[in-house]
């Protein structure tokens, strides 16, 4: 292309009074500004999805707390003891295991009635379990037993 064919307006420097208007037209409108914020806003919350896994583990981990335990062995015909299993190893299968070793019956949780009291460990990990206590037992007896445990009498 000839340069006499270029626009005068394209081949030569913006004029003081044309940079003026150019950056008028260069400002982001409301469109581009709601552009940028959704981006900004899409960035944090990718970046906040990087701890999201150890949020829902902690909040998995807390329900399955709540919701009581996966299997317990009922001890109390030999020990007056039943143990729960809560955390996350705790699976029937190996609760099962863990029944049969000791030779007693394993149910789906201990019963409250006539318990002294509860003694719970390692909440919140895997190997969360809960103890109940059970006469002739006594809650002082229990709570001794329960030394770097929570103790919650009955």
């Amino acid at each position: 292309m000839h340069p006499s064919a270029i626009p005068s307006s394209l081949s030569s420097p913006p004029s003081r009074s044309s940079r003026s208007s150019r950056s008028s037209r260069a400002r982001p409108g409301p469109l581009a500004v709601a552009a940028l914020v959704a981006l900004a806003a899409t960035a944090a919350c990718s970046s906040k999805d990087k701890d999201a896994p150890a949020a829902k583990a902690s909040a998995g981990a807390a329900a399955k707390a709540s919701a009581g335990p996966a299997g317990a062995c009922d001890r109390r015909e030999r020990e007056h003891l039943c143990g729960e299993y809560h955390g996350a190893m705790a699976k029937p299968a190996w609760i099962k295991g863990e029944c049969d070793a000791m030779k007693v019956p394993m149910v789906p949780a201990c019963p409250a009635e006539g318990a002294v009291g509860r003694c719970a460990r390692d909440v919140g990990t895997p190997q969360h379990t809960v103890t109940v206590f059970y006469p002739p037992l006594t809650a002082e007896t229990g709570q001794a037993m329960c030394q770097g445990g929570q103790w919650t009498p009955s």
